[in-house]
């Protein structure tokens, strides 16, 4: 009776040392990644914002930058169950004046893993805002996918 008990109790030691093998270690997240750029005469210099807050309006995602002083790059959500975002923009927190953008996209669903399931890709098909503070707004790179070294949207204020 002890050598069984001992066997079982050597069979639960080592299946909990295995380890899972459909562990994610992949992203699955994808940002839109924005750069705030100054006007210098013709050129574009890339421009820190004092204390920028963006907010993300009428949706069920939480996105807040705030509190990132001294910053001009942002990475954003798209909501995968509709076909805009729509964030409002302020470059500074003692400004009172506010912008909103408007991402218009398309979604695709792409299969990431066995253990990691799919995730929505997007591409962007158009950009609207207001022009309180913003001078305009580029895309960049339409595609929004798990590159998370590509700028995909420039505002302009």
């Amino acid at each position: 009776m002890t050598k069984c008990f001992f066997y079982i109790l050597l069979l639960f030691a080592f299946y909990s040392c295995s380890q899972d093998a459909n562990t994610c270690l992949q992203p699955i997240d994808v940002s839109l990644r924005i750069g705030a750029y100054k006007y210098a005469d013709a050129s574009h210099k890339d421009s820190l914002l004092p204390n920028p807050i963006v907010k993300v309006i009428g949706d069920s995602i939480k996105t807040w930058v705030q509190n990132q002083k001294n910053s001009s790059k942002f990475a954003l959500t798209l909501n995968p169950k509709a076909d805009s975002t729509k964030y409002t923009f302020q470059i500074d927190a003692s400004n009172v004046s506010t912008d909103t953008i408007i991402f218009y996209y398309s979604r695709s669903l792409h299969f990431v893993s066995v253990a990691c399931g799919y995730t929505y890709y997007f591409t962007i098909n158009k950009v609207a805002a207001t022009h309180h503070d913003l001078d305009s707004v580029a895309i960049n790179n339409v595609s929004v996918n798990e590159n998370a070294t590509i700028e995909h949207v420039k505002l302009f204020y």
